[in-house]
């Protein structure tokens, strides 16, 4: 199955009514296309229970942590003890066995790891 990725002249998010960033509703498809393709067959995407914030998720299976929703205020990487900030409040985030991903949020989002 091809994916087409939107037109570069299209916005990534959008402020909805709520006052809250959102993805356009062509890249929501594309990223949904996208989750679809990455699930191993048989392997659902597993729900993040996130705790208080800074949340610190650790990573026991390659894949991609998807980030979503809330008042996040940053997204880190950590790899062998140095966490990076990798510029987004939502999305995607590929990692890695043994990374963390560290989320500081007022209001909480929601997690989801999409294991390869």
């Amino acid at each position: 199955m091809a994916v087409q990725i939107p037109s570069s002249r299209q916005a990534v998010v959008e402020l909805a009514p709520n006052k809250m960033l959102a993805f356009t509703v062509p890249w929501y498809r594309f990223f949904g296309l996208l989750l679809g393709l990455a699930a191993p067959s048989g392997a659902d995407p597993a729900v993040i229970a996130v705790g208080v914030s800074p949340f610190s998720y650790d990573v026991a299976n390659f894949g991609t942590v998807f980030v979503a929703g809330g008042t996040v205020s940053a997204i880190e990487l950590g790899r062998n003890g140095v966490f990076t900030n990798t510029g987004t409040i939502a999305g995607p985030i590929p990692v890695s066995e043994g990374d963390v991903v560290r989320v500081t949020y007022t209001v909480l989002p929601t997690m989801t790891l999409v294991r390869r």
